[in-house]
């Protein structure tokens, strides 16, 4: 089994190796996140920095997969690459080339050595391209936006093979999020921790910081 404690502080030495200047704010304890469904890591600003949670799913993975997620998330930390944007590229384009990571926006459960869970994701989009599956349980930028979007893998167009495109209506739900950036909503049922503090949150389509609307 898999110590993220352990393989982050080894990850973040081989940031910091490679120039890439990383929070030295970031909690030295990974939170291992069992309700993640197709999202393997999560990079989340704090009062005092940043959190790194990881799925479940990596404790039994290869090694490498891990080490190269936390390289991600890790990368989320520097100043200005909180989203995946030119910044963030750059500094992933570093790693990948210095210790042969395959750091990318997304990835497939294939790539990372696990089992892939698409009887239970309620979307799946496939690259045109290649072939590359991605999985996400709810709506989300990348659905929503996907003809602006690519395979983080070799590069193709999207399309999505699984799901509806029609989003939940607003009226439907208990809570609206709002990017202050590009206006895209986000309709939670629930009480929880984006509807709660939604400034910690960013918008998965710009980047933008979230806001309650309702």
């Amino acid at each position: 089994m898999n110590n993220f404690d352990s393989l982050l502080r080894i990850v973040t030495g081989e940031a910091k190796r490679a120039g890439l200047p990383v929070s030295d704010r970031t909690e030295p304890h990974v939170v291992v996140n069992k309700r993640a469904k197709c999202r393997f890591g999560l990079c989340r600003k704090t009062a005092d920095g940043f959190r790194i949670e990881l799925s479940d799913r990596l404790l039994d993975a290869p090694e490498v997969s891990v080490r190269q997620t936390l390289a991600h998330e890790l990368i989320h930390t520097c100043p200005g690459a909180f989203d995946h944007g030119e910044l963030f590229r750059s500094y992933a384009v570093r790693m990948n080339e210095l210790y042969g990571y395959n750091i990318s926006r997304t990835s497939s459960a294939g790539d990372m050595g696990v089992s892939d869970r698409e009887d239970s994701a309620r979307f799946i989009i496939r690259c045109t391209k290649c072939g590359a599956l991605i999985y996400r349980m709810r709506m989300c930028g990348l659905i929503s936006n996907m003809d602006q979007c690519r395979c983080g893998r070799c590069g193709g167009s999207l399309e999505l093979i699984k799901g509806s495109l029609d989003p939940l209506q607003p009226r439907e739900a208990k809570y609206i999020l709002a990017c202050r950036k590009c206006g895209m909503q986000y309709a939670r049922n629930r009480y929880c921790r984006s509807v709660q503090h939604p400034s910690e949150f960013r918008c998965s389509s710009c980047g933008g910081r979230l806001i309650r609307i309702k």
